[in-house]
């Protein structure tokens, strides 16, 4: 009798990467909706740092992208921010200030020798708006749906063509109950059209900062050449490991507040009966269309 040997889970890793590897080498087109594979969470790192004395715990797989831009960044151990002003998150604006903890880029794969079809890119980041009211903070859960929207609506209310705006957001809003913190996530999704996706997670971990995790989904068309005639019939790979891969990670995060951010958040909470976040929260309403001139 022959007894099978079972992988090891290192030995399932290896024949994963290798099966990847040749996934990338592009020898054909696919004219067919597919699967798109990559890397998944069980090949993750964790990630532990701090910022302002808060401990944060994430779940990254390694960079493995041809992009060249995020620039792959680990976690420094420590982040001291609380007299620290935040670089601009846009540059021509002076409304939030943002700074980056983690970056990584992840390309994913159709069948044998077709080559990328899409790649997942993420960031890490602290956020803090400029100008809050006095005695509001973050921890407030008012305040907080609020920033979250005056956020969306300083990345992507500019975005505006003939059609109207290109991008609803916040979409699929979810509060999340598990953390210490009042916490969201939610999709900004294309207004027209259907091949790119950004996920959200956000909390805040003062007063007056965020915590956010942000996930950029691409990937290709099935036929190219339908673009030339009709986009509405244009059909789609299945992007689900891409969607499974952000998820995993946004679900791996772990918080736990300082000493200082519980205070703040029991302040800012105090004579408030219903801490919870709103179950829905509609996509915001910006600029109508454009006129061409």
């Amino acid at each position: 009798m022959v007894t099978r040997k079972i992988p090891t889970i290192k030995e399932k890793i290896i024949i994963g990467l290798r099966m990847l590897l040749l996934n990338a080498i592009k020898l054909r087109d696919i004219n067919e909706p597919c699967k798109l594979i990559g890397p998944t969470i069980k090949n993750a790192r964790k990630h532990r740092f701090k910022v302002d004395g808060s401990q944060i715990c994430l779940d990254l797989p390694r960079y493995n992208s041809t992009l060249k831009y995020p620039v792959a960044r680990n976690p420094k151990k420590d982040y001291k921010q609380e007299n620290y002003r935040l670089k601009n998150t846009i540059p021509s604006k002076n409304d939030w200030g943002c700074l980056i903890c983690a970056a990584r880029a992840w390309d994913f794969y159709g069948p044998l020798f077709t080559g990328k079809l899409g790649t997942v890119t993420m960031v890490a980041t602290i956020d803090s708006p400029r100008y809050l009211k006095p005695n509001t903070s973050l921890f407030h859960p008012r305040v907080f749906e609020q920033s979250v929207g005056e956020y969306i609506t300083l990345l992507r209310s500019d975005d505006i063509d003939p059609r109207g705006q290109n991008w609803l957001a916040p979409s699929n809003w979810v509060p999340i109950t598990t953390l210490e913190a009042v916490c969201c996530k939610f999709d900004v999704i294309p207004a027209h059209g259907r091949r790119h996706l950004e996920k959200w997670l956000t909390l805040p971990i003062s007063d007056n900062k965020l915590l956010s995790l942000s996930f950029n989904l691409s990937w290709s068309y099935v036929d190219l050449e339908a673009l030339s005639t009709n986009r509405d019939n244009i059909e789609h790979h299945d992007i689900s490991a891409m969607e499974q891969l952000c998820d995993d990670i946004m679900n791996s995060l772990e918080v736990r507040l300082s000493d200082r951010a519980l205070a703040q958040q029991k302040a800012a909470l105090e004579g408030l009966d219903d801490t919870s976040l709103v179950k829905e929260y509609p996509p915001l309403k910006w600029e109508g269309p454009k006129e061409l001139i």
